[in-house]
């Protein structure tokens, strides 16, 4: 009873290892179609430096929107002299322009002004930038590109992940501006620059005070709080693909039949079928390492093989379908069933199934011959 329960279930595993990695294949393609873990990237450092709290939000087309001003191209011509954030000089009602004085014989050219700090090229142009615009800007975010494949908006994509050493790197050579001669006090200026309520200002200044005037701590301080909020967006993106899985499981179950139900009777009930699955399932690799269209090739003879060996796998021609022999009802629950093992993930059913197999090949313990013995 302990064999054949034990094989029945590693039968189970292996075919849901396979029906999660194709699934899995598929939910990284829609993943990439809408490059859905770089514009996660891009709300999760706008939620970070410019959005507020209160007005927090997802959607697509902010995410659209800073994807466009993130990918246009640098104008070395032309860079942003005011700190994002800070609010520009507004004249007051009672100013008035002053009378030209008339030309006199005596009138000489006032002499011109000495020159700026240098700016930094990095920075873009424009009333309107943003730290999050300013950021993805920087030569070592932008060195993080790569060219799109189809290039429906832009020839190149915003990366999909971001160092935090990297992040934080960038984030200080914004604060510095150049190449001042203290540069603590250029990042302090800064800083002091940015509007009291502005989220970069709300999260920098209490990073800068525990750095305590040192610029390895403040950096440390900067990549550990990207870290912690790349974290929260793992997570977040884990809950999507979960659902995502979820949904590409239910259409593959029904699409090609993989009724959890039917399954577990089969390998409970034969049990050449089930030694056949089994032995599979132990000795090879179940297309695990595989990668694209091999990927796509070995699974797709993997159920085969499946299939040919007695498992329900698949719609053969001529076979009863569950509408017309009263099983539906059962169909569609083995079908949901393999839906919410599928949302679990490849990764999950592999290790499950690689400890299966350790357990198969110990074997249920003998009992000592103490406690026989000791029973006798």
């Amino acid at each position: 009873m302990w064999s054949r329960s034990l094989d029945t279930l590693i039968g189970i595993v292996a075919v849901l290892a396979l029906t999660s990695l194709l699934c899995s294949a598929v939910t990284e393609g829609i993943s990439q179609l809408f490059t859905k873990r770089a514009k996660d990237l891009l709300r999760g450092i706008a939620d970070m430096l410019d959005v507020p709290p209160e007005h927090k939000t997802s959607t697509f087309n902010r995410a659209r929107q800073l994807s466009r001003e993130t990918l246009k191209p640098v104008d070395l011509t032309k860079v942003r002299q005011v700190p994002p954030g800070a609010q520009p000089p507004v004249p007051g009602p009672a100013a008035v322009a002053a009378p030209a004085a008339p030309p006199g014989p005596a009138a000489v050219a006032a002499p011109a002004a000495p020159p700026g700090p240098p700016a930094n090229p990095a920075l873009p142009a424009g009333p309107d930038s943003t730290w999050t615009v300013q950021l993805y800007q920087h030569p070592l975010i932008r060195a993080l590109q790569t060219p799109r494949l189809f290039p429906w908006t832009a020839w190149r994509r915003n990366p999909q992940y971001i160092p935090g050493r990297t992040f934080a790197r960038a984030l200080v050579a914004l604060l510095l501006r150049g190449d001042p001669k203290d540069p603590v006090e250029a990042i302090h200026a800064s800083i002091e620059k940015i509007g009291s309520t502005h989220p970069a200002r709300r999260a920098l200044e209490p990073l800068f005070v525990q750095a305590e005037k040192d610029l390895d701590k403040f950096q440390t301080a900067i990549e550990e709080w990207y870290d912690a909020q790349m974290g929260r967006l793992s997570g977040a993106y884990k809950r999507w693909s979960q659902v995502i899985l979820a949904g590409v499981g239910l259409v593959a179950a029904v699409g090609l039949n993989i009724n959890l139900v039917a399954i577990t009777q089969t390998l409970w009930s034969d049990e050449a079928v089930r030694t056949v699955v089994v032995e599979n399932a132990v000795d090879g690799t179940l297309c695990e390492g595989t990668e694209g269209q091999e990927r796509l090739d070995c699974i797709n003879d993997e159920l085969g093989a499946l299939g040919a060996a007695g498992m329900p796998i698949g719609w053969e021609s001529g076979a009863a379908r569950p509408w017309d022999d009263g099983t539906l009802g059962v169909a569609i629950l083995g079908w949901l069933l393999t839906a919410m093992a599928v949302s679990f993930g490849a990764p999950f059913w592999f290790d499950t199934l690689s400890k299966l197999g350790s357990l198969r090949s110990a074997g249920p313990r003998e009992p000592s011959t103490t406690t026989t013995e000791s029973t006798a």
